[in-house]
């Protein structure tokens, strides 16, 4: 169902594996949610997504930990790109990057990502003004580690830095 060019079947065929991931989660699959991030429809992508993170750090989620399956996953991850992370980005559309929630999915899957690589396709995102703000918002927080008061706290050297079109859409979302 993953593999159809129906994109309810797709959706479905993710969701089944993400409501057994305790029993699902294998290589197979997150081979087949990280084919996935980039799928058009935005429900098969978070689903993708929330599958791919559940592989990357299923540490948090299971008692007994498969490292064989988290560092595969890891690797997996290594070469997002600059469309990987926009997409990644983009999907968080309420900013929330809580325990559990999409959005530490996302952060997860980002954080394999090799680290100069990883800072300089985040830096592309914040400036690049063709992407959606949410995204750029989100892109800005990540260098942040999420702490959006820590990002508040620099707001005035942010402004100088050129990004206070950013900065300003962030606080007013805060309020």
């Amino acid at each position: 169902m993953i593999l159809s060019s129906n994109v309810d079947d797709r959706r479905e065929g993710m969701l089944y594996i993400w409501l057994r991931r305790e029993k699902l989660a294998t290589r197979l699959t997150a081979f087949l949610a990280h084919q996935l991030i980039l799928d058009e429809n935005i429900d098969v992508a978070r689903l993708a997504v929330s599958t791919l993170g559940y592989c990357i750090a299923h540490r948090k989620w299971s008692f007994y930990p498969d490292e064989d399956l988290m560092n595969y996953t890891r690797h997996l991850c290594r070469d997002f790109g600059k469309s990987h992370v926009c997409r990644l980005l983009e999907l968080v559309d309420d900013g929330d990057f809580g325990p559990m929630s999409l959005g530490e999915a996302c952060l997860d899957c980002m954080s394999a990502m090799w680290a100069p690589d990883g800072e300089r396709v985040f830096r592309e995102v914040v400036v690049d003004t063709q992407i959606t703000m949410q995204a750029r918002a989100n892109a800005l927080v990540w260098f942040y580690g999420g702490d959006w008061n820590a990002l508040l706290a620099e707001s005035a050297s942010l402004q100088e830095d050129g990004l206070g079109e950013i900065v300003t859409w962030v606080m007013a979302d805060r309020q």
